[in-house]
């Protein structure tokens, strides 16, 4: 009887171990499955209406879906620009081709996002044109001393 619990016991801890790596695996291939897409713009996307942000839904999922491969070497650029960072002993040319392959690729990512932001800007009304002119440019707030805070921080102002 005792063996048949531990049996049980084991199968249970199995599926459940199965179910979390299922479910870890599935969270990192597809992070942003589900998420609104108009969390990556800028804040003027996201401050449309609801029903314009379910208008234009669609369009903004096929840049982020183009952009993805992008943002993968760029991250792994990135890795590579850290690596020549602290290569001992140091490689200047090293370094430099890192930084070269890194600003190639910047400018690959702006080039799909200006073309994508043209397309989105085109879908907009005159009004929504409007308010988007005035929001560019526009930056976070300020703190106190001058620096731009880190998102997900707070502004401590005195006054």
């Amino acid at each position: 009887m005792k063996s048949k619990w531990i049996a049980i016991l084991l199968i249970t801890s199995v599926i459940l171990n199965l179910l979390l790596v299922g479910f870890i695996v599935g969270k990192r291939a597809m992070p942003d499955a589900g998420a609104d897409p108009t969390r990556h713009y800028p804040r003027w996307a996201r401050t449309l209406p609801e029903p314009r942000r379910d208008a234009l839904r669609p369009m903004i999922r096929t840049h982020m879906q183009a952009i993805r491969p992008s943002l993968r070497e760029l991250r792994a650029l990135h890795r590579n620009l850290r690596a020549a960072i602290v290569a001992d002993p140091y490689d200047a040319a090293a370094l430099d081709e890192a930084l070269q392959a890194l600003r190639g690729q910047n400018d690959k990512v702006q080039v799909v996002s200006h073309n994508s932001f043209i397309d989105f800007v085109a879908k907009l009304t005159p009004a929504e044109r409007e308010q988007l002119a005035r929001d560019v440019g526009r930056g976070r707030p300020h703190n106190s001393s001058g620096h731009k805070p880190r998102p997900g921080h707070r502004i401590n102002e005195t006054r």
